[in-house]
């Protein structure tokens, strides 16, 4: 299992972040990948999307912190 996260600020300055996590059934096999957008309202994060993906060979390379 593999998971990261990538912090981005919006055009009208909101805070979104997007989280992955991405497994393999049998560790060799393409990743099942699951997103997560959430945006941060004040002091909460609410979820705004979520999106399972299929097949996935490549997995993204977002790492990072929201400051």
């Amino acid at each position: 299992m593999s998971s990261g996260f990538e912090c981005r600020v919006e055009n009208a300055g909101s805070r979104v972040l997007v989280a992955w996590s991405a497994e393999r059934d049998d560790g060799v096999s393409p990743y099942r990948m699951h997103l997560t957008t959430l945006e941060l309202d004040g002091d909460t994060f609410t979820v705004v999307d979520t999106e399972d993906q299929q097949h996935v060979t490549e997995l993204p390379q977002w790492r990072g912190m929201c400051t």
